[in-house]
């Protein structure tokens, strides 16, 4: 039994300097995303377009990619009312590479983002709901064709293989596997969609005035279907 425990120390000992090396491979993107003045933009939008990551920066600009696999990467930041910027970046193995990010104002952006899934209609500074838009402006600026091309640029929102979504990685399926019941509610044109209809319904984006996603349970508007969050297109 003792010479059992040691082989098996042995072997464990062994495969650490394995593992730690196969951690050390990968590489960071960290940085911060702010306006022309050095004012953060909270929600910033943050895509690595090869690989189709993204993220949004939280409330002082600051953004954060972890696990990254060395190479070149063609980081879009996009956000409302700003003019969008792609930036090319090397990530090197074991490294933190930072790329901060000033946006400037795109005079060509004509009124306001109004936040329509809610009670009281808002506009995007006044909400206090976490909450992320695509704007028409960015729809078209961007060539995106659905709402499913839309929610890649969504931080913490993600597409699955059965047409439907993940909100901060809960499922529309459940919480939890083999969950039963729709746990995010989706609307078109206010018109709330089965789940059959979020997986196989419209996904056009060619009309949308905005696609909006709102983490977060929306019980008090969207009912028990709204655990994980809802979508406006």
């Amino acid at each position: 039994m003792y010479k059992f425990a040691q082989c098996i120390l042995a072997v464990v000992i062994m495969g650490m300097p394995a593992m730690a090396f196969g951690q050390s491979e990968m590489g960071q993107l960290a940085g911060r995303i702010t306006d022309n003045s050095g004012q953060p933009l909270p929600g910033a939008n943050i895509v690595l377009e090869d690989n189709e990551r993204g993220t949004a920066a939280d409330a002082f600009g600051r953004y954060n990619f972890r696990d990254l696999k060395p190479g070149n990467y063609n980081v879009l930041v996009t956000y409302v009312g700003f003019k969008s910027s792609t930036f090319l970046v090397e990530v090197k193995s074991g490294v933190l590479t930072r790329l901060d990010a000033k946006l400037h104002d795109d005079a060509a952006v004509i009124g306001e983002i109004v936040i329509q899934n809610e009670k009281f209609i808002r506009n995007l500074q006044e909400t206090q709901t976490s909450v992320n838009v695509v704007s028409a402006e960015e729809i078209e600026a961007l060539a995106i064709r659905d709402w499913r091309e839309a929610g890649r640029i969504i931080g913490n929102f993600q597409n699955d293989a059965f047409g439907g979504f993940t909100i901060r990685g809960i499922s529309i399926n459940g919480v939890g596997f083999g969950g039963q019941g729709q746990t995010a509610q989706f609307y078109i044109d206010g018109v709330a969609q089965s789940s059959i209809g979020t997986r196989f319904g419209s996904r056009g984006v060619w009309d949308a005035e905005a696609f909006e996603v709102f983490r977060g349970p929306q019980s008090t508007v969207s009912g028990r279907n709204a655990l994980i969050g809802s979508v406006a297109l």
